[in-house]
């Protein structure tokens, strides 16, 4: 069972009112109090220390990382056999299958032949 005591928000995204001048209250992640961490910000409903905060922050960068790692070269020029990663299909290609777009990345011919389709076809009146 859940081991904290929440309170209904009053209104979508509003922080909850302090109950009493002198109550401690704390992190709902890890259960520290606001005299352990150094800030504590309240949600509509629960609260989280800046100490949990930073955990969520650095398991995030890991899996950017990872993902990063995952998408393979940048650029067909750094290593001419490895595949290149569509950005719509999400798929491998060799570097032959694939075109340079500015601000997005690369593309198949696939996707690209796809997407020309469906911009040419006439919008219904």
């Amino acid at each position: 069972m859940w081991p904290f005591r929440r309170r209904p928000a009053e209104k979508p995204g509003k922080r909850p009112e302090a109950e009493e001048p002198g109550k401690t209250y704390t992190c709902s992640f890890c259960g520290k109090s606001q005299d352990e961490v150094r800030k504590l910000i309240a949600g509509p409903t629960v609260y989280i220390c800046d100490e949990c905060i930073d955990l969520c922050n650095d398991i995030i960068a890991e899996e950017v990382d990872h993902e990063a790692q995952l998408e393979g070269p940048a650029s067909p020029v750094s290593s001419p056999n490895a595949p290149t990663w569509c950005r719509v299909c999400q798929l491998p290609k060799p570097a032959e299958e694939v075109v340079a777009v500015p601000e997005l990345g690369f593309v198949c011919h696939r996707c690209v032949d796809m997407i020309r389709a469906a911009t040419d076809e006439s919008e219904p009146e």
